[in-house]
């Protein structure tokens, strides 16, 4: 799943949930893991190296290949697209706490860097959190060859999370 996607879905889910940073930021990372399990479609990494379904804790970035800065580009811009559209609609239309969305939409982002740092550290904590990632994100619900359908998953789940969160924030206050 891209980024937007993951931080949308991280800062509705905790904007409706808490006031509380630090469970602002949990419930972002936890929505990360339950929306992988999602049919849903992936930007490719040119960087990624050693991409094995049957050994997926091989799996790993170069990042002396060419391919990297451009796979770094395309991920930040990704990143940065989705937390101002968290910040536009969940503080500027609604001015809820920045705070609590920004961490919303970071904690949604979150596990996919972490997944960086077990490539390149390779040692606990990040190996146990890529087992629980790669365990979310089953191959059966990957749909890296159908990218049109797999985008039309992921914008009807963040539409849907995103208008009922909204919804819900405009009917308690």
């Amino acid at each position: 799943m891209i980024l937007t996607t993951h931080s949308l879905i991280g800062a509705s889910v905790a904007a409706v949930l808490t006031k509380d940073p630090v469970i602002a930021f949990s419930v972002g990372m936890a929505s990360h893991y339950l929306s992988d399990t999602i049919p849903h479609w992936d930007y490719e990494l040119g960087s990624k190296i050693n991409d094995d379904p049957k050994n997926p804790l091989g799996v790993d970035l170069d990042l002396k290949s060419t391919d990297f800065i451009f796979d770094l580009s395309k991920v930040m811009i990704d990143l940065v697209f989705g937390i101002l559209a968290s910040i536009f609609i969940f503080i500027s239309l609604l001015e809820l706490n920045p705070l609590i969305v920004i961490l919303g939409a970071v904690g949604g982002a979150l596990p996919d860097f972490l997944q960086l740092a077990y490539m390149k550290i390779r040692r606990e904590p990040f190996v146990t959190l890529q087992k629980i990632h790669n365990f979310f994100h089953s191959e059966k619900y990957h749909l890296k060859e159908k990218p049109v359908t797999g985008a039309l998953w992921q914008l009807g789940l963040v539409l849907l999370v995103v208008i009922s969160s909204l919804a819900l924030l405009v009917a308690l206050n």
